[in-house]
Order: C-alpha cells, then structure tokens, then sequence
C-alpha cells in the first residue's frame, strides 16, 4: 500500500521524537487540494451559473429574509437543496462578492475538502510510488470536476462531492490501514447527506450495500454502523422536513405526482443522451468484460456504475446533468485502471481512450451557456435593467437565473410555472367524461397556478414582465400565455400598467409604465 496514513489510522513514527513521514504527506496532500480549490475558483469566477443553482441562491435568500418554502417560494424538490446553499449566501454577504461568486467559492472549499479526504482514501489502495500518488490526486480532481463543468453546484454534482469520499472508503483494503470507526461513520453521514438530495440517488448506497453483502454472503453488512448511520441521518432527514416544511409533503409532493412528469425530453432523446453518454467508455467496458479476471478491478466499481447509470434511468429526462452520477463513478473506474496497471495492457489501452473521450466530451459540453440571453436582450431593447421581474415561463432560465444576470428581484413564487405543463398534458389526454374528478382537480392546478400568477405580479408590481413563447414542454403548442393570464379578470388591469417594450419570435418584454403615463 502507498500510505499508511488514511483519515481516522494514527501515522508512525521512524524514531523517537521523529515527525511521521505520513505528516508531510497529509501536508502535502492539504496544500495541493487547497491549490486545486483556488484554481478552480479562479476558473469559475464571474461566469454564468447554471439555471437550477440560479433558482436556489434566489430562493434561499428569500427564505433566509423570510420567506416560507413551499408556501412563499414553491419549489418541486424537497429542502436540503435550500438547506445546502445557505454557506453560499453567507460567504456571499460575509465578502461582498455577490450570490454567484459565494456558490462559487463553498462549492470550491467543498470540492478541496472531498478531493483531500478521497485522495487519502485511494492512496491507501494503490500501489506506491510518487508518479501514481500524483496522478491519482490529479484524476480524482478531474472526476470531481469534469462530469459537472457545465452545471456546477447542480444537485447530482453536489451528491458527488458528499458521496465519493465514502465510496472510495468501501473498496477493500487491508485492516491495518483502514480508517477507524467513527471516521466510516462520519463518511457515511456525509454520504446520505449527499444520498437526500434528491431520492432518485438511492441506488448507490443499495448498490454498494447489495455488493457487500453478495461479497461477504452475509446480510451483516445491512445492519454495519455505517449504514445504520446512513439510514438514521435519512429518517432523521425525513422527520425534520415533515416538522419544519409540512407543506412540503401535504402539499408539493401530492401536486408534484399529478404534474410533473410533464417535464421531460421525448423519449428517442433521453436515449439517444444516454447512449452518446456512454459512447466514451465503450472500448474500456468491453475490454473490463474481457479482461475481468486479469483486470483486479473492485467489483464496487462496477456496482458504483450500475447505480449511477439507474440514476439516469429511474429520472428517464434526458438532461444531461442526470449523468453525472454515471460519469462519475465511470471516471473513478477508468482512474483505478491507469494508476493501478504495471504497464500498457490492453486494459489501459482502453483507459486512455476513455480518458480522451472523456476530455472530448468536457471540451464540447464546456461550461453553462444561457443561450436565451442574447434574444431577450434584444426584446429589452436599450432601456435600463428593470429592478424587479415576473416571467411567464416554463424555463427556469428565463425566470431566476435572468433576475439575477441583471441584477433584479425575482418576482415570483415559483422557479418557473412548473404546475402548468403537466396540468395541461393531463387535461388533453384525460377522458373528462369519465373522470370527471381527475379533470376537476387538474382544472384546480391551473386556476391554482393563474392566481399565484397575478397574485405575485399585483404584490410585486414588478417592474418588467417577460413573456416566455418558447412553450418548453408544453405539448399543446397552440397554448398562449396571454389567453391563459386573461381567464382571471385581474389581468386586464394590471396588464394595463405595462406597455410594451420589445419583440422576438420567444420573448415579449413589458415594461411599468411610468405614474401618471
């Protein structure tokens, strides 16, 4: 083994009063996940954020003023989302560096502390010498990085950074070096904390618990500490949003099973992104088929891909952020191949070309484009950024993540109107005569959604209204925003308040007209 020093084992001495020769590489180590942290910062700094972050720094801040979730801002997703943003806002104010740069930087620190405990984990389970040590830590970075470039801070990128230290902790190793219980049970607290992000993750710890207990043909690794730690931190997680955010669970879950699965790509295109996903790994994974019993592969690694790619299966959207959980245990797969082979076998052949792919792949996806910009730009024309906004729209990006691009109060309790799309889909292929009772409590949903609208625009008065023509993921492409807002008689009046202001074939712009005009 190449370390003798993993998270929670003592390091030795060679000789009394000598420093542990592990101390200078635990140094070492910290100093080069510190460096690692601040280059990415400075690589992210000042670039766009991706849309769903957006919509959190927007939303926690609102919450942190006092906002009520699910009430006041009413999201799909449960809460730990909100609860995991709040450093950003808090290292935001503390430096004055905006919402932005503040994700920014906690997501860099959290990126420097998964790299520097992870790294310590696989350094025990490689082979020794100096040139594999440095090209572990280097491919770990990459693995922690690359999947997630062009959506950092999305919610499979942070499962990433809380989960992959405790999995690397669960590939065997020899007794002697590994860690200590209370550290395992400390990687597997921050693992679930990873796994509750969203409950579409829960295939990997199955995956690996099932892999454990295949291995040992015990049940014992369904009762081991660590995963009493991981189920009592997800109970425990469970509990408190049923405290803390009832409406939560009364209220968006039972909407969110009507509606929400409206939002999606078509089908030939959650496969086709599947399958152009997977197109870099297929040499290796032909050539570890191949090669299983020469390849000293840990079948974990194989149980960490499964899982990830059910991840993407069992969420059937097609975003590409879906696979990261896939790509990154992929990745950590091709890394155990190149540090681990004595010299080029067909195997790293096969490595190296996934690594290329890989690279490939990270060049083409770059980092987060908000691509409807420069068109609603063009709809604003020259006027002055508007100090507050209200989007009709579907897209998250022209709502939350064009407040803050230009500096503005988002004004709405929605990200987008993700109530609407489903209700619409439900209507058009429901049989009302026969389920009249399905129709009526689809009809609710869009009255619902209309007088939250309104509602959110009379409170606010905002100062521009942007009408989103995209219709993402609205089948009935006959559907008009205006037509949908004038159901409710409010919106005569105060649509009479705005003129309008710009034009493009998506976007309309309107503007508060000013006192007396």
């Amino acid at each position: 083994m190449s370390d003798s020093t993993v998270l929670g084992t003592p390091a030795r001495a060679s000789g009394p009063g000598a420093v542990p020769a592990s101390l200078w590489l635990v140094m070492i180590r910290a100093s080069a996940s510190l460096a690692f942290a601040l280059v990415l910062l400075a690589f992210l700094w000042g670039r766009t954020i991706n849309h769903d972050t957006a919509w959190y720094l927007v939303s926690t801040r609102k919450w942190l003023e006092g906002a009520r979730l699910y009430v006041d801002l009413y999201d799909v997703n449960p809460p730990l989302a909100s609860y995991l943003t709040v450093p950003a806002i808090w290292i935001s104010e503390a430096l004055s560096i905006g919402d932005v740069n503040g994700q920014y930087a906690f997501l860099a620190a959290l990126t420097g502390i998964s790299l520097f405990v992870g790294d310590s984990l696989l350094g025990a389970r490689i082979a020794a010498g100096a040139a594999r040590r440095a090209l572990a830590f280097l491919g770990l970075g990459a693995v922690l990085t690359l999947p997630s470039l062009p959506e950092f801070g999305q919610r499979e990128h942070l499962m990433a950074l809380f989960v992959l230290p405790w999995f690397i902790g669960q590939i065997p190793v020899s007794p002697g070096v590994a860690p200590r219980l209370p550290a395992r049970v400390l990687l597997a607290v921050a693992a679930a904390v990873g796994i509750c992000i969203k409950p579409y993750f829960l295939p990997i710890p199955i995956a690996v618990t099932a892999w454990h207990c295949l291995g040992r043909r015990s049940l014992w690794p369904l009762v081991s500490a660590e995963a009493l730690a991981m189920i009592g931190t997800g109970a425990a997680y469970v509990v408190a949003t049923a405290l803390f955010h009832p409406a939560f669970l009364a209220d968006a879950v039972p909407t969110a099973r009507q509606v929400y699965l409206s939002f999606g790509l078509p089908d030939r295109v959650v496969a086709g992104n599947l399958m152009k996903g997977c197109l870099p790994y297929l040499a290796y994974f032909i050539l570890v088929a191949i090669s299983w019993r020469r390849a000293a592969m840990p079948g974990l690694l194989v149980a960490g891909i499964l899982a990830g790619l059910a991840c993407y299966l069992l969420q059937w959207s097609g975003f590409g952020y879906h696979l990261v959980p896939f790509w990154t245990f992929a990745n950590l797969a091709v890394l155990w191949t190149l540090v681990q082979s004595p010299k080029l076998t067909p195997l790293a052949v096969g490595a190296l070309l996934a690594t290329a792919g890989v690279g490939a792949l990270a060049v083409h996806r770059g980092t987060y484009q908000f691509r409807a910009l420069p068109e609603i730009e063009a709809a604003m024309g020259t006027a002055p950024s508007p100090r507050s906004l209200f989007a009709a729209t579907t897209s998250v990006d022209a709502g939350p993540l064009l407040a803050l691009q230009l500096g503005a109060t988002w004004a709405s309790r929605y990200p987008q109107n993700w109530t609407l799309p489903g209700a619409l889909a439900g209507l058009a292929t429901t049989d009302c005569a026969a389920e009249a009772e399905t129709c009526a409590r689809l009809r609710a949903i869009l009255d619902r959604t209309r007088d939250a609208d309104l509602t959110d625009i009379a409170t606010f008065r905002p100062e521009m209204i942007l009408i989103d023509k995209r219709r993402l993921f609205i089948q009935d492409r006959s559907f008009d925003w205006y037509a949908f807002l004038a159901a409710d008689p409010r919106w005569r009046t105060l649509s009479a308040s705005y003129g309008l202001a710009g034009s493009t074939a998506n976007f309309d712009v309107w503007r508060l007209r000013a006192a007396g005009s």
